[in-house]
């Protein structure tokens, strides 16, 4: 919008937190496989350059 350059001074990592009793509820599913899409890391990159998914994104982890 200003002509401004994007100067990258770090990385930040986002998670997010669900209830265990909710990670099968059909909107987390597809909130899920919606982060690991192909289509969303390229949707986010071009909306938002330096903005990026990894490999990692979506992935479900548990204690």
């Amino acid at each position: 919008m200003f002509n401004l350059d994007f100067i990258p001074v770090g990385e930040e990592i986002y998670d997010f937190v669900v209830r265990k009793d909710r990670i099968n509820k059909p909107s987390v599913r597809a909130f899920l496989e919606t982060l690991k899409s192909p289509e969303f890391s390229e949707a986010l990159s071009r909306a938002l350059p330096g903005y990026r998914t990894l490999p990692e994104s979506g992935k479900a982890i548990y204690p």
